[in-house]
């Protein structure tokens, strides 16, 4: 009953949204729960402060737990606590969770100027947030393509020196730097990798899962290509370039195991990885995604499309206020908003110079840079703003970092990862009822550990399809053909 009630109260509130002011959106003694995930968490936060004196919105962060996502809001849902905004994967939340949220088109065009008039101006980036249905979040959008790249290969380039030797590009090269890595330098762990090394993965010309090849969708897993990448990393873990231990690494260590010289290279970020690296006195490079051979263009790259599907902000059914909800995620959007959410308290976190915002002291001659970031801005997370590039250029601003950027961006990722798709209702039920995810990364690691010889492949393919993989497939094709004709 109280669902219900709250529904006819969407129509109730009117005379609350006119007390709203302007178009930055300030408002007037409002407060909303807001469920995010984050790294930070102290009280007061300046971020906090600052965006609701500009804003006239109270935010109570709730943060989630570790573990499942989904079944957090679900809990919270059943418990009649239900958070007034959530930051969640809504690109591919199941339909039972996306009916926790409400329907954004009318909203966005009635209290959401910012917003709207920025996709007014881009209609290119309306498949990526708008499915059938229309809008059901407010996204991060990157203003930039070069901002869609980020991460890659970190390597300790004063070992490459030491040794005499060039940042490996081909598989043939790495194997040789990591048994140097080995053998020279004693390392355990001469590549630290998680359970899914996808990096090394797309030198056999396949990509992350469902990719695109021709103008046809394919499933990497399922490819005669990631039995010869399979059978490569077998060979490596044999020789003990993968470590004892694999998987090994997780985002959260990569930067203290290159700081403490556990392993030689990682997969890691140009900001928190390498910046966290170099800043306590560590070499590292970062090197281009890894080809077959010499000269040739890397197939695809950790590319993220225009939205991230991790966290795009969604107004909850029982938001009792959703107009303002509305009004204020779209502040995000607005020019005050974006240097706000991309560099923090003006005077304290940055300043404007030469017209342009410069971050103090205070961020880039913290310890921790990433740290000191969470705690005044959101520019290195994600949520409802507009991304902007000088927030990149400064947080991996020394030359190594840059490099690393230029060599990351330098594949064909754009040709390969696929665009936001989206879904019937029907197919995300089906695809929800799907188990083959957990199959993949088990029989990944048991391959590559030799757990199970690679003699067992085809029997696996066989596994895959009972399990659903093959009508994924058709799905996801499907789902790219109507993007196509749009």
């Amino acid at each position: 009953m109280k669902r219900i009630l709250r529904i006819f109260a969407l129509f109730a509130v009117l005379a609350v949204c006119a007390a709203c002011a302007g178009d930055t959106g300030v408002q007037n003694s409002i407060s909303f729960t807001y469920l995010r995930r984050s790294e930070i968490s102290e009280n007061p936060m300046p971020f906090l402060e600052e965006l609701e004196r500009l804003t006239g919105v109270k935010l109570e962060y709730i943060y989630f737990r570790p573990g499942d996502t989904g079944e957090q809001i679900n809990m919270l849902y059943l418990s009649d606590n239900l958070p007034d905004i959530i930051e969640y994967n809504w690109l591919n939340a199941s339909e039972k969770l996306k009916s926790y949220i409400l329907p954004l088109d009318d909203l966005i065009d009635r209290y959401s100027p910012n917003l709207k008039s920025y996709l007014e101006g881009h209609p290119d980036i309306i498949r990526s947030i708008r499915s059938q249905e229309g809008y059901y979040a407010y996204p991060l959008i990157r203003e930039e393509k070069s901002l869609n790249v980020y991460a890659g290969i970190c390597i300790r380039s004063d070992w490459l020196e030491q040794a005499g030797l060039n940042i490996p590009e081909t598989i043939d090269e790495w194997h040789e730097v990591l048994k140097c890595f080995r053998d020279r330098f004693g390392c355990q762990l001469p590549l630290a990798l998680n359970s899914n090394p996808i990096a090394f993965m797309f030198a056999y010309g396949i990509g992350d899962k469902f990719y695109i090849d021709g103008g046809e969708v394919y499933f990497s897993y399922s490819q005669p290509e990631y039995k010869e990448y399979l059978s490569t990393m077998n060979l490596w873990y044999k020789e003990g370039l993968l470590g004892t231990d694999y998987p090994n690494s997780e985002y959260g260590t990569a930067e203290r195991m290159l700081i403490d010289g556990s392993c030689g290279a990682i997969m890691g970020t140009a900001g928190r990885d390498m910046g966290g690296a170099l800043k306590s006195g560590v070499a590292v490079a970062g090197a281009p995604y890894p080809v077959l051979n010499k000269g040739e263009r890397p197939f695809c790259s950790h590319y993220d499309v225009v939205l991230t599907k991790a966290c795009a902000a969604a107004i909850s059914i029982d938001c009792d206020n959703p107009e303002a909800a509305a009004k204020f995620l779209d502040f995000g959007y607005s020019d005050e908003g974006k240097l706000l959410y991309n560099f923090g308290v003006k005077g304290v976190s940055y300043e404007i110079i030469d017209g342009r915002p410069v971050y103090t002291s205070i961020i880039t001659d913290s310890p921790n840079m990433n740290s000191a970031m969470n705690y005044y801005l959101r520019a290195n997370d994600s949520g409802p703003f507009l991304q902007m590039k000088e927030y990149m250029e400064q947080y991996a601003g020394q030359p190594a970092q840059q490099e690393a950027l230029g060599r990351w961006r330098e594949t064909d990722a754009e040709l390969h990862v696929l665009p936001n798709l989206h879904l019937t209702k029907e197919e995300s039920i089906e695809l929800s009822q799907l188990r083959f995810d957990d199959y993949i990364e088990d029989m990944q690691i048991k391959f590559i550990t030799g757990a199970i010889p690679l003699e067992a492949f085809d029997s696996y393919l066989e596994k895959l399809s009972e399990l659903g993989a093959d009508r994924a497939l058709e799905i996801y094709r499907a789902a790219y053909a109507r993007y196509l004709a749009e």
